[in-house]
């Protein structure tokens, strides 16, 4: 067994040692890791909440690829995020709200559909559609996304009748973040809501 399949056999399971040198090796060797990252976020996807216990290479992947900033695999990354609620909390926990919106925003591959699509769908858990939605106002400051199309897409949820919600606020948000003055009577009518 060479040196990167002993550092990815090392972090896929739980171990009270920070895995410091095994990052390093599988960094070093980003274009052999890609292989195993992925393999095991599709792991997280067949199997969900019957993972075996103490794995967490899928984990670990997530950051990986975010960091590798792998582009081929953003939907497969989606896929595993906007698994049912209960299954993405055991899956990555508080990564939903401290990390996510990094990860998806480093591996995003240019198909804003996509991912306008996956916002609009309630069925996703609402603080991963926060953190999407997190993405696409940094998209807009950025420069890619055209103004008049993301505050049309913030106005869509703020007048769709969706219950408050985290990610009625995170819409809130946004328009504070991206400085539309022009949309206070938005942010008037979220509060009345």
């Amino acid at each position: 067994m060479d040196e990167l399949q002993k550092a990815i056999q090392k972090i896929s399971y739980k171990s009270k040692k920070f895995p410091k040198e095994e990052f390093r090796i599988i960094t070093e060797n980003k274009d052999k890791s890609i292989p195993y990252l992925r393999s095991a976020i599709e792991k997280a996807i067949e199997e969900k909440d019957e993972l075996e216990e103490g794995y967490q290479l899928h984990f670990y992947a997530l950051f990986l690829l975010g960091e590798f900033q792998d582009k081929e695999f953003f939907e497969k990354i989606i896929e595993l995020i906007t698994l049912p609620r209960d299954v993405v909390d055991y899956l990555i926990g508080d990564t939903i709200t401290s990390g996510l919106k990094d990860i998806v925003y480093s591996t995003y591959n240019g198909d804003i559909e996509f991912l306008k699509h996956t916002i609009k769908n309630e069925q996703v858990d609402e603080f991963v559609r926060g953190a999407l939605l997190d993405v696409m106002g940094q998209l807009y400051l950025d420069g890619i996304l055209d103004k008049n199309e993301w505050q049309e897409f913030i106005k869509q949820h703020v007048y769709s009748g969706e219950e408050q919600s985290y990610f009625y606020d995170a819409c809130a948000s946004m328009i504070c973040r991206c400085h539309f003055v022009d949309m206070l009577p938005e942010i008037r009518y979220m509060q009345i809501q």
